[in-house]
C-alpha cells in the first residue's frame, strides 16, 4: 500500500475531510488531494506533522498498510469505559436521590427521627459518591490517553442508538410525570396531614428512578458523538471544562453549607432540600456561559 492510500485511510479513520486536514496542515484542499492521488508528495516537515495529527509513525504512513477500518480493540476499550461511566453515574445519582427518599420517609414519623433520617441520607450519599469518583477518574484517564478517536460507528449503529435514546428519555419523563400526578393526587384529596411527607416521598421515588434513566440515556447518546468527543478534548475545551468544574464545585459546596445551616440552625428540613436543585440549575447556567465564552 502506498503513501497516498495510507494517508486517505488514516484521514478517514480520524473522521477528517480533506478540507479539515488541509486546515490543520495549513495547505489547500487540492494539495491533500494530490498527496492522496500520488501526484505530489509532502516535504519531510509536513510528513512529521501528518504523523502527529494522524497518530502514527513515519514508517506506517509512508510504507505501512493502513486499512480503512476502525481499530476494533480501541472501539471495545472506548465502549467499555463509556458504558461503565454511564452506569456508574446513573447509579450514583440514584443512590443520592433514594437518600432523599429515605430522608423524607423517616421524617414522616416525627422529629425524633430527624437524626436517623439525616444518617440514612448520608449513608446513601456515601455509597453513591465513590461511583462518581472512580468512574470519573477512569473516563478522564482514557480521554488523556486517547484525546482523539476515529469515527467507529456506522449509520445503522447511530440510528439504533438514537431510537434507544428516544425510548429511554420518553420512559423516564413519563415516570416523572406520573410522580407529579401521584403527588398532586395525594395532596388534593387530603389523605394525609399537612405535615406528612408521604406525598413528597412518593414523588421522589419516581424521580429517583426517572432522573438516573435520563442521565444514562444522555451519556449513552454522547458516546456515539465522536466528533464532539474529539472537540471536547481540544485544549480550548479542556480550559473551559476546568473553569466550569471549579465554578460548580464552589456552587455545590455552598449549597451543602446552606442546606446544613437551614437544617441544624433554623430546623427547615422540610424545605432546605431545594438548595440542591437550585445549585444544579446554577451549574447549568454556568455551563451555558462558559461554553458561550
Amino acid at each position: 500500500m502506498n503513501f497516498g492510500e495510507n494517508l486517505q485511510n488514516l484521514r478517514k479513520l480520524h473522521n477528517l475531510s480533506q478540507e479539515d486536514l488541509a486546515d490543520k496542515m495549513d495547505v489547500s484542499r487540492q494539495t491533500i488531494s494530490k498527496w492522496e492521488s500520488g501526484t505530489a508528495y509532502p516535504e519531510m516537515e509536513k510528513l512529521i506533522t501528518l504523523c502527529e495529527l494522524l497518530e502514527c509513525n513515519l514508517d506506517i504512513l509512508v510504507k505501512g498498510e493502513v486499512q480503512n477500518q476502525p481499530n476494533t480493540d480501541l472501539k471495545t476499550a472506548y465502549e467499555q469505559v463509556k458504558n461503565r461511566f454511564s452506569r456508574h453515574i446513573a447509579l450514583a445519582i440514584m443512590f443520592i436521590l433514594f437518600g432523599v427518599v429515605a430522608l423524607f420517609a423517616l421524617r414522616n414519623f416525627g422529629e425524633s427521627y430527624n437524626n436517623l433520617a439525616i444518617s440514612a441520607f448520608l449513608i446513601f450519599v456515601a455509597i453513591g459518591t465513590p461511583l462518581f469518583i472512580t468512574s470519573g477518574i477512569a473516563m478522564k484517564t482514557f480521554e488523556e490517553n486517547h484525546p482523539t478517536l476515529p469515527n467507529f460507528y456506522t449509520e445503522a449503529e447511530l440510528n439504533h442508538a438514537q431510537s434507544k435514546f428516544s425510548k429511554l428519555i420518553g420512559s423516564s419523563i413519563a415516570l416523572i410525570i406520573i410522580g407529579v400526578a401521584v403527588f398532586i393526587t395525594l395532596q388534593a384529596n387530603n389523605l394525609f396531614s399537612e405535615d406528612s411527607t408521604i406525598p413528597i416521598t412518593a414523588f421522589m421515588i419516581f424521580v429517583a428512578i426517572g432522573a438516573p434513566m435520563i442521565v444514562y440515556a444522555g451519556i449513552q447518546e454522547e458516546k456515539y458523538n465522536i466528533a464532539e468527543y474529539n472537540n471536547k478534548n481540544s485544549q480550548a475545551a479542556k480550559t473551559a471544562e476546568n473553569k466550569l468544574s471549579k465554578i460548580c464545585a464552589v456552587i455545590m459546596i455552598t449549597a451543602t453549607i446552606i442546606y446544613l445551616i437551614l437544617g441544624f440552625i433554623l430546623e427547615l428540613w422540610q424545605l432546605n432540600w431545594i438548595v440542591f436543585p437550585i445549585g444544579g440549575m446554577l451549574c447549568g447556567i454556568a455551563a451555558i456561559i462558559v461554553k458561550h465564552e
